[in-house]
């Protein structure tokens, strides 16, 4: 009997699943799960799509974080590459409009190009504008007189010169220490002058009154910055400290300003409070430049620009040398050519090299043959 009514059952689901009513649910459950497996397949897509949409969203967003901040820190630095693409292109873009001659040439007439006077040289080729021998402090002031009165009938009221301390009289010396130690066989014409007569000289040739106004002076304090044995032998040099409180003593005395004056210090040489604390009251009255030849540790000495108190420099003043067309180029540095000044660029082919460079600021021994080549009509095509 349970077989009978098992099989009786299994022939009653048969005939039931047969039946029109099962058919129609079995037909609407099939439509269901197909519908289901759609939507499910509809979910999954748009899970897929959103997921793609948040990546690239995630990735647009942090490469548009990472071009912002590249972009700030390129322009706080605002360096210039003598062989970045950077630099290339500018240099396309601006050729396409001129040379980097016409370049220099407009930025002169414009008044956006400064040329220093090295060591008030007016040419230092030129005899006549030279002292050849040492003269009395009368000749002396004649001939500087001279000098910055034919620098300033060619617009040069840029001067860049060198500070000597004489020991024995206790003067700041404007002198190169060849010059004090009458060991050079030329000498600029306001050399071996005590610097507080050089000033009032410079009011009376560019300025109207004594507000130091129309004229800038760049001063290099020379002195024993290494402290090494050969140094103390050298009768020019004397010790920063005494150097410096001299200089600042005749600054403050003067009312220098920023806008008249700077002082070119090393300030990696610095050693002792005292010296830094010198210097700190000098960028008080001067900007602070620092000078940087061919062999120098350039990242060593810009490094006290990012260290905690460290020093800031209004400009740079690298030699001509760095760039590496010059034939005594050695090393290469990513300088900031907004805030420098090169030097020493005293012929046509090195003037070449700072159109190349998009400069604005040199210091050069003859500023009267750089106004001619710029004032030539050949030097710019």
């Amino acid at each position: 009997m349970r077989t009978i009514k098992a099989r009786t059952k299994t022939y009653e689901s048969r005939i039931f699943l047969t039946t029109p009513r099962y058919l129609k649910k079995a037909k609407e459950k099939k439509m269901m799960r197909i519908k289901r497996k759609k939507q499910n397949k509809s979910l999954h897509t748009k899970w897929e799509t959103s997921t793609l949409s948040s990546r690239l969203f995630v990735i647009s967003f942090f490469g548009t974080l990472f071009y912002i901040l590249q972009s700030l820190i390129s322009s706080s630095h605002s360096k210039i590459s003598f062989t970045s693409t950077e630099h290339k292109s500018l240099r396309k873009k601006s050729s396409q409009k001129s040379s980097p001659e016409c370049l220099l040439k407009e930025a002169y007439e414009s008044g956006d190009f400064t040329l220093y006077s090295h060591r008030s040289f007016y040419d230092i080729n030129d005899p006549e504008s030279t002292n050849t021998e040492f003269k009395s402090q009368e000749k002396i002031v004649k001939a500087c007189t001279n000098s910055l009165e034919a620098l300033k009938a060619i617009n040069v009221n840029h001067l860049d010169i060198d500070l000597v301390l004489d020991e024995d009289s206790n003067e700041i010396i404007v002198s190169h220490p060849m010059e004090f130690k009458r060991e050079s066989n030329v000498y600029s014409p306001c050399s071996l002058l005590p610097l507080p007569t050089l000033i009032p000289l410079l009011d009376k040739t560019y300025s109207s009154g004594n507000d130091h106004d129309s004229w800038f002076i760049s001063m290099e304090p020379k002195g024993q910055w290494h402290h090494s044995a050969e140094e103390e032998k050298d009768a020019a040099l004397a010790l920063p400290l005494d150097v410096m409180k001299k200089v600042l003593s005749i600054v403050q005395e003067h009312k220098f300003t920023p806008q008249n004056c700077a002082v070119i210090i090393n300030c990696l040489l610095l050693q002792g409070e005292e010296e830094e604390r010198l210097v700190r009251e000098l960028q008080k009255y001067c900007q602070l430049f620092v000078g940087i030849r061919r062999s120098d540790p350039v990242g060593e000495i810009l490094q006290v620009e990012s260290k905690p108190n460290g020093f800031h420099y209004d400009y740079l003043m690298p030699s001509v040398e760095f760039h590496p067309k010059h034939a005594n180029h050695e090393q290469s540095y990513d300088f900031n050519l907004n805030k420098s000044v090169f030097w020493v660029v005293d012929n046509e082919d090195d003037l070449r090299l700072v159109a190349d460079m998009n400069m604005r600021a040199i210091v050069s021994n003859t500023p009267k043959k750089i106004v001619d080549i710029l004032n030539d009509p050949n030097w710019c095509h």
